[in-house]
């Protein structure tokens, strides 16, 4: 009955039908031959309701840009199609689809100051304050230990009681499980909420490259139909994977030296997604404490901070390599230890790399003193 009827009044069924055979892959002429029986509408019909859907959810995401308390992220990331011409002609060569995707998410400022968190001269100030961050700021505290201790114990609890053989048999099952879900620790400081996530277009931009990034960013601010003074007057959340912070950090440092903040790209600050945020932070901390440091800190043990860590890596190695190979017969690791007392007595605070050996007297690398061995 569904082919038969012809309803000039209405078309709601045959477009919704339309479109769903259009998006999934359907070619143009079982599209034609459908539209002809009335089960579809034209090709013509659904790429323009395509265009309208499109440009509705623009609107959308840019009255949220444009309101003036409305706090929001910019997220995007692109998909590269190669497409091979196996006949290459001058007006017929390979080229490259590049879809940048862009969603604009919004954030929820309840308990912030909205005004405040996009301030632009307020995140330009703080700007270099990392180069002071110690280990000792981002070490986990005695309740971050119980918390994860904790935590791992009824994770383990709970794998033994669901897959141990015949545990399904066991009295009073649902019970223990119950009790391990009361007893896992909890540490949730921000409440759950529905995201309002609203497309932004595609741009045909690469922005896998730091000229990619500037263009992006000025189609977006284009897109907004915001001036380029009012895009770059405020503080832009930048959010997407490792390569696009680290290109759009690259792109701050060649820029540098423009006077425009529009031009040198301040406003736009990156953030990482949670896929790439454990990879950023590795990268992040190495660039401020090398990563020889960090080690160096943790087989220590030692609270000195990492700033103050010696650089003579080589020594370090050579320190490693005896420290292993003398865990039988440690008769000299207490010149290792944090409070080391030289021959002559006096108290060395730092950390000591020098080690026993028949030959003459080695620097100390924590005092840069020559002393002999207390052993």
């Amino acid at each position: 009955m569904l082919i038969f009827v012809h309803n000039q009044a209405t078309n709601i069924l045959p477009l919704i039908l339309g479109l769903f055979f259009k998006i999934n892959g359907t070619g143009s002429r079982v599209v034609l031959m459908l539209s002809n029986i009335g089960l579809s509408v034209s090709g013509q019909t659904i790429e323009r309701l395509k265009k309208q859907i499109s440009d509705d959810a623009i609107a959308h995401a840019r009255k949220l840009v444009t309101s003036s308390e409305g706090l929001f992220c910019t997220i995007f990331d692109n998909i590269n199609i190669y497409q091979h011409k196996f006949q290459q002609r001058i007006t017929n060569q390979n080229s490259m689809i590049h879809t940048t995707n862009v969603v604009i998410l919004h954030i929820d400022t309840d308990g912030l100051d909205a005004s405040r968190a996009i301030h632009l001269q307020t995140m330009l100030e703080m700007r270099g304050l990392r180069s002071k961050v110690t280990i000792k700021d981002i070490m986990p505290s005695d309740e971050d230990d119980a918390h994860m201790k904790k935590s791992y114990t009824c994770l383990i609890a709970q794998l033994l009681v669901l897959y141990s053989p015949d545990s399904g048999e066991w009295t009073g099952r649902a019970e223990i499980l119950g009790q391990l879900k009361e007893m896992m620790p909890q540490d949730r400081p921000l409440k759950a909420q529905k995201t309002d996530a609203r497309p932004f277009g595609v741009i045909d931009i690469n922005e896998g490259s730091k000229r990619g990034i500037v263009d992006v960013l000025k189609e977006i601010g284009v897109r907004t139909s915001l001036t380029p003074q009012e895009w770059s007057s405020k503080t832009r959340l930048i959010l997407g994977d490792w390569l696009t912070s680290s290109n759009l950090r690259a792109a701050h440092r060649d820029r540098f030296d423009e006077k425009s903040t529009y031009e040198n790209l301040s406003y736009a600050k990156e953030l990482s997604q949670p896929w790439h945020f454990a990879l950023q932070a590795t990268l992040r901390a190495r660039q401020h404490f090398p990563s020889a440091k960090i080690l160096r800190t943790c087989v220590y043990g030692t609270p000195y901070s990492i700033l103050g860590a010696p650089d003579d890596y080589m020594e370090y190695r050579k320190y490693m390599f005896f420290e292993f190979s003398q865990q039988e017969n440690a008769s000299c690791l207490q010149c290792h230890s944090h409070n080391h007392s030289h021959s002559s007595g006096q108290c060395c605070p730092g950390p000591h790399l020098t080690f026993c050996t028949q030959g003459p007297p080695q620097a100390c690398l924590g005092c840069q003193q020559t002393k002999l061995c207390c052993c």
